[in-house]
């Protein structure tokens, strides 16, 4: 069962290293920041890498990870809800 899911496991974890080195990029506008955070970097990365013509992934992986991003987006929002504290990046 596991096997079916390696690949998906190794490009996630490829892209969030890959994403995670780029880091952090703050742009002074106005008085505040436009910050662009890994989190930007992977959502592009992996709609790259998800195109049909380069064919890394096959629409059966492409599908499978579908199922995997619903659950976890489910968590992150609900991570996020149960947060606190607001980060804010203006100053």
């Amino acid at each position: 069962m596991l096997k079916k899911y390696f690949k998906i496991f190794i490009l996630a974890l490829i892209l969030v290293v890959v994403t995670e080195l780029i880091g952090q990029k703050k742009i002074k506008l106005g008085p505040g920041y436009l910050v662009f955070l890994p989190m930007l970097y992977a959502l592009v990365i992996g709609i790259i890498i998800s195109l049909p013509k380069l064919k890394i992934m096959s629409e059966d992986e492409m599908k499978l990870s579908n199922d995997i991003m619903g659950i976890v987006v489910i968590l992150f929002v609900a991570k996020i809800g149960a947060t606190r504290t607001f980060y804010c990046y203006v100053g």
